[in-house]
């Protein structure tokens, strides 16, 4: 099973250069500026106790989470469901799944509104293959995780720091208020689609051995639309299903139509190009 598996990616990844991806299958390079992008921006679609990432095919058997983007998520959710269903977010051909435990604001469910996801890379990436698994973040976190993957900030572009701050003066900037940013790999083996098969840059920037193919950085931008995170004996008051505010982590099932992804990552990420919000 396994080495179907790894047959059906490698034919997945064979066609997303025939669709019109890069001309090869580079060697991973470190990330550098300038670099290319383009967003999306996908509401609040729905809730569940399911995670077919994680705990595929049982349903109930996950902490809350809320969904943005696909319309239709559940614990039996793949590619293939996927790409038949509906979608929230900012372009139709996007009809990935994003998702995070349920937050609460004063022990008080309040789902995030929306979240805006970036794809970032430079002239060494390769499209995001269509059926990825990704997870970033520490669900089970005792403490503050790296900021080198979860980060908190005022919308999208203001200063980036390991906990929720105060967002009141960010306001005129970007209406946004307190948001997460979770960042996840951009390290693929090219032989499969689960979480396992791909991985965080090491040292230098670099994917490590056996990862040598770079995808798009993938920043997921989590609004919540709080002002300021504190209550007013100094407590944070925004937490998550799964615990604490540091215990925040995010879930990507990448579902994009494949010819478009290889359009964005051409003409977008490997031409240098900010290209903004895309419909």
């Amino acid at each position: 099973m396994v080495g179907m598996r790894r047959l059906v990616a490698r034919a997945c990844a064979a066609a997303i250069l025939g669709a019109g991806g890069v001309a090869a299958l580079t060697p991973a390079a470190a990330l550098a500026a300038p670099h290319g992008q383009f967003r999306v921006s996908c509401p609040y679609s729905h809730s569940k106790t399911d995670d077919p990432i994680v705990y595929p095919g049982q349903p109930g058997a996950s902490h809350l989470h809320d969904f943005y983007g696909n319309n239709s998520v559940d614990a039996f959710s793949d590619e293939s469901s996927l790409r038949a269903a509906t979608t929230t977010c900012s372009s139709s051909d996007d009809l990935s799944g994003y998702w995070e435990p349920e937050m609460y604001v004063n022990d008080k469910p309040h789902s995030a509104p929306k979240m805006t996801i970036y794809y970032v890379g430079n002239q060494n990436t390769e499209p995001m293959p269509s059926g990825l698994q990704m997870v970033a973040g520490n669900s089970h976190a005792t403490a503050l995780q790296s900021t080198s993957i979860l980060q908190w900030t005022c919308g999208d572009g203001t200063p980036k720091r390991s906990k929720p701050y105060d967002c009141s003066s960010w306001l005129k900037v970007d209406p946004g208020g307190v948001t997460a940013l979770l960042k996840f790999p951009t390290c693929w083996d090219g032989g499969g689609l689960t979480r396992d098969h791909v991985a965080y840059t090491g040292t230098g920037g670099n994917c490590p051995s056996g990862f040598g193919h770079r995808i798009p950085l993938v920043r997921m931008f989590l609004k919540t639309g709080i002002v300021n995170p504190r209550d007013p004996a100094g407590h944070i008051r925004i937490s998550f299903s799964s615990g604490k505010h540091y215990t925040l982590h995010g879930d990507f099932f990448s579902a994009w139509d494949q010819a478009r992804m290889n359009a964005l990552t051409r003409n977008c990420i490997n031409a240098m190009k900010n290209c903004g919000r895309v419909t």
